[in-house]
């Protein structure tokens, strides 16, 4: 194959940016593209070479220059459109006070003591990797859950007299948190046997005679996860700040909160970086002037603080770009210095298991960075990369995972799945790029480990590894990839593959959420646009870069992007960019209007991309 997918990228500004001759920061649309509405000019600029040059636009270089536009498609699409864009419905009636303190004060009444202690002990045993580094002592926990309940018989005895200090909010949340996990990866079979269905029935007002599913499991751990943001509420966080706020949040994030409303969770993790700068958690680096208690405080403070760094990283976009995770440089800026250091041993065990999980996650990062560039990357960045996996590739190797713990199959999953998924996102991008050998297949071959994992999972009574956040937001990116590429080349191995992984979508758990009902309308909506491109085709040109695919994966560009970048308008009797579906919706029939004057396309293909647009809107994503 040609190489020409990546070599006829430029690295100057974009048209729009040229004529007005202003800065530009090359990103696919550019920040001034979206304030003046501009996008898409910005986002067909970056194609313009291709269309000029016929030869460019048609054939099988074709397929692989259209793969270019998938690194935007893939950053606005299936990340920001689908895990950190929300249309909230401002007219929404919402329970009273009263009504909100007697749910949470059902699900406290409705847990016993025995019933928390087995939660303990099933979190101690199966999901320490989840949340054994926010703690520093794990058995503080059993002391703090015999306190809980002996405050609560005091409270029943005199609920007058009785008023709990903010200490005792605090771990009242940071344990609810742990219950709140617990009941998320806990299997059915064990939730059945531990708590009764009927009075959550009751609660609902639904037939009493139900049988435990995960739906139900679900609005378990939602009540569980409201409480404890109830007793952070009541411990005034705001005025009194504490590590547990932050060591709470972290917990709650690795059950499907994280998934579920990402307005709340940004505004928790600014307060939670608030705090970790109050209590210096940052500056976790030993000194030699370091007591043995401040030693282990700081042990801590380094596993919480890059706990923190990769939630920060997994939330960044658009709207929340003060991230924090930026601080810490990327590995490749040391990493050639260190292999070539004498008696250094490139292979030596990380400190953490949160240590190893961001240094892998950072390697996404770097990554990641070219998702919106307009530039080729260097190939040698890639290597450098490549080169960085293999080392935590044998690390993780090394490391002995005792057979009989959970905590430590569970750790080994981990840890493989996110390496896996950063070498899945090279090989994606060497075959974007470069197109180098094997790179396609290479890049099946590390979603296929990843399938293998989960079964292996299924298969070995492990299945609550699968509900982890990790696995929806892998395969929010590889799913929908072949899926697109599916539409522009016939490929008999990838279309089954693009089949197989819409019954995978399918058999995910419950519990992860909304988030798989809209990949999998995401996946949908990709394979009609493949019975476009087969079927339609536009006269008076060779080149398949006029075609209503493109615009429509354009537009799906243009309309995440504007909304991301929209601007509130305070004044009276103006429109405002409140409502995400009226607003985008005129806007884009505007530009529509524009884009079909100025590039003269018939009243079919505006009517092919309309009908598509209006079946298949892009803003039920996030709506």
């Amino acid at each position: 194959m040609s190489s020409s997918a990546g070599s006829r990228t430029s690295k100057k500004a974009c048209a729009v940016c040229t004529k007005r001759k202003v800065k530009c920061d090359r990103q696919i649309p550019c920040s001034n593209c979206i304030r003046r509405g501009q996008e898409s000019e910005c986002i067909k600029a970056v194609t313009n070479d291709f269309i000029q040059n016929p030869e460019l636009g048609s054939g099988k270089d074709s397929s692989l220059n259209i793969l270019r536009l998938w690194q935007s498609y893939e950053y606005w699409i299936s990340d920001i459109g689908l895990f950190k864009t929300k249309n909230i419905d401002i007219t929404e009636r919402l329970p009273s006070m009263e009504a909100q303190l007697a749910e949470c004060s059902f699900w406290t009444d409705y847990i016993m003591l025995e019933d928390s202690f087995k939660l303990l002990n099933f979190a101690v045993e199966n999901l320490g990797p989840l949340y054994f580094g926010s703690l520093g002592d794990i058995s503080e926990l059993f002391v703090q859950l015999e306190t809980y309940w002996s405050r609560r018989q005091q409270f029943k005895e005199t609920p007058d007299a009785l008023l709990f200090s903010i200490d005792d909010y605090y771990w009242n949340s940071l344990l609810w948190a742990i219950f709140s996990m617990c009941v998320y990866y806990m299997p059915l079979d064990d939730i059945s046997e531990s708590f009764e269905v009927q009075p959550i029935c009751e609660q609902l007002g639904i037939e009493e005679n139900q049988q435990w599913s995960e739906s139900l499991q679900l609005t378990l751990v939602q009540g569980f996860t409201k409480c404890s943001l109830h007793f952070l509420q009541q411990a005034d966080y705001g005025r009194n700040p504490d590590v547990r706020f932050i060591q709470s949040f972290l917990i709650l994030s690795t059950t499907n909160f994280q998934l579920s409303d990402c307005f709340l969770r940004d505004t928790l993790l600014a307060q939670c970086a608030h705090i970790a700068r109050f209590f210096n958690i940052d500056s976790y680096k030993q000194l030699a002037t370091d007591d043995e208690s401040t030693d282990l405080s700081k042990e801590v403070f380094s596993k919480i603080w890059m706990s923190m760094c990769i939630q920060d990283y997994q939330q960044e976009s658009p709207t929340k770009n003060n991230s924090f995770h930026k601080e810490i440089p990327s590995l490749l800026q040391h990493a050639a210095f260190y292999q070539d250091m004498p008696n250094f041993d490139i292979y030596k065990q990380e400190d953490s298991f949160e240590s190893l999980c961001w240094k892998i996650t950072s390697l996404e990062r770097d990554l990641d960075r070219y998702l919106l560039t307009s530039f080729k990357p260097q190939i040698k960045t890639f290597d450098a990369i490549k080169r960085e996996l293999s080392i935590f590739e044998k690390k993780i190797g090394n490391v002995n995972f005792e057979k009989k713990s959970i905590n430590s199959q569970f750790e080994k999953f981990i840890s493989t799945f996110l390496l896996s998924t950063i070498y899945w996102k090279l090989h994606k991008m060497y075959f974007i790029y470069f197109d180098t050998a094997d790179s396609l297949q290479l890049s099946v071959h590390y979603l296929q480990l990843m399938v293998h994992l989960i079964e292996t999972n299924m298969n070995h009574g492990l299945t609550f590894f699968n509900k982890h956040p990790l696995i929806i937001r892998s395969l929010s990116r590889m799913v929908p990839f072949y899926a697109f590429y599916n539409i522009f080349e016939s490929n008999p191995q990838i279309e089954e593959l693009n089949n197989d992984l819409g019954n995978l979508i399918l058999a995910l758990p419950i519990l992860l959420g909304e988030k798989c009902v809209k990949l999998s309308y995401l996946v949908q909506r990709l394979n009609s646009m493949k019975i476009i491109w087969e079927k339609v085709r536009v006269e008076g040109t060779s080149s398949n870069w006029n075609h209503p695919v493109l615009k429509i994966i354009q537009d799906d560009i243009k309309i995440i992007s504007r909304y991301c970048n929209r601007t509130l308008i305070l004044v009276k009797g103006v429109p405002s960019f409140g409502d995400a579906t009226d607003t985008i919706n005129d806007e884009t029939e505007e530009n529509d209007k524009e884009y079909f004057a100025r590039n003269k396309e018939s009243s079919e293909f505006k009517f092919i991309v309309n009908e598509f647009e209006k079946q298949h809107s892009i803003i039920s994503l996030f709506s």
